[in-house]
């Protein structure tokens, strides 16, 4: 299943990664990762993530 809670386009420059524009999108199907054992301090909490893609019109 492919879900997404949400997304956002600047259709314009967005710093050096971005020169054409930012399209972010919250994904609310991420799997879970094989080893759920703390990062850097803290714990696993199931959390989604974002993808952030390069934007440029026209598509």
């Amino acid at each position: 299943m492919h879900e997404t809670d949400g997304l956002h386009i600047v259709a314009r420059p967005f710093g050096s990664l971005f020169p054409d524009g930012l399209m972010a999108v919250h994904n609310g199907g991420a799997p879970g990762p094989a080893d759920t054992a703390d990062v850097n301090g803290y714990a696993y909490d199931s959390s989604t993530n974002f993808k952030l893609v390069n934007f440029k019109l026209p598509f």
